[in-house]
């Protein structure tokens, strides 16, 4: 696969960092499936006219898949697929277009969309690989000025008595760098988006007694379970707790990560310890916070 340098924004000005609404695998729950966002949400009210980011060739999404959703433009591009969703397009399929080549506009139809889904995906005989767009390297410019949030680290039995077996989650979530504005669709300002990675450590007296797990990262890189565009996705309930829910207009999301399941505490002796939290962003902004738990298994 050939490397492809820094590309623009799909939305003028292209060399200037848009205001996204949605992040790379930002929870999706609709319809009965769960599943991970597998691009970024350009905010870009109906109409606004998308280009490409780099020269290929022409194709359009599934035509069931590319109705529900305004249209799917894909370019193809030195071995990767750029896809542009919720866009009305003005190129035929087939042809050829130029970097900065007019796809077509934000698609009014079947709904005000408000942005351009744009998502980076390359093939290979093990199946298809979604990029994160904002990862360094990627579209460009961008930049993010503030670490994430983490908003409680929370344990399934009561911190102070934890014996057996215990789960431990998280909540927290990101805000996007630049506020969406726009009017058209309005609800959307303020919302919060999702940390790129989250790990967490288990410490004792000051002393590191289980090293950094990953709880999740994707800050480059996302595998579906199949092809095409994500099902609900068997791993969505590893990665995040059952009250997690979506961005609605005017209701922000909430972003539960579990660091560990029944985590045994039967391994490490009765006593204080410190469960050590750490989100942060493609960037590498990052935030740390502690719960302190006592293990207290009687047997």
């Amino acid at each position: 696969m050939a490397a492809l340098p820094t590309y623009p924004w799909p939305t003028k000005p292209f060399d200037r960092q848009q205001p996204v609404r949605g992040l790379f695998c930002d929870p999706r729950i609709s319809g009965g499936g769960k599943t991970f966002h597998f691009g970024v949400d350009i905010a870009a009210p109906a109409g606004t006219p998308v280009y490409a980011v780099a020269a290929g060739k022409v194709s359009y999404g599934p035509p069931s898949t590319a109705e529900a959703n305004g249209g799917i433009v894909v370019v193809e591009a030195a071995g990767r697929n750029f896809g542009y969703w919720h866009v009305a397009p003005s190129v035929r399929a087939g042809s050829h277009v130029s970097l900065h080549g007019l796809l077509g506009h934000v698609a009014a139809q079947p709904e005000d969309w408000g942005h351009v889904h744009f998502a980076e995906s390359t093939h290979d005989r093990n199946g298809i690989t979604y990029w994160n767009p904002l990862r360094s390297g990627a579209m460009s410019p961008f930049h993010d000025y503030g670490p994430p949030v983490i908003e409680a680290i929370t344990a399934s039995l009561p911190p102070n008595n934890l014996h057996g077996h215990v789960d431990f989650s998280v909540r927290a979530h990101d805000n996007t760098p630049i506020p969406v504005t726009q009017p058209d669709p309005p609800g959307w300002h303020g919302l919060p988006v999702t940390p790129a990675r989250i790990r967490w450590r288990l410490k004792h007296s000051s002393r590191v007694v289980v090293p950094w797990q990953v709880a999740v990262d994707h800050r480059r890189s996302f595998r579906p379970q199949v092809e095409g565009t994500p099902p609900t996705d068997l791993r969505f309930g590893t990665v995040y707790a059952p009250d997690t829910r979506q961005n609605s207009p005017n209701t922000p999301g909430r972003y539960r990560f579990w660091l560990a399941r029944r985590f045994n505490t039967h391994n490490h002796p009765n006593g204080t310890y410190q469960i050590e939290v750490e989100a942060s962003d493609v960037r590498d902004n990052l935030r740390t916070a502690t719960l302190n738990v006592t293990f207290n298994n009687t047997n």
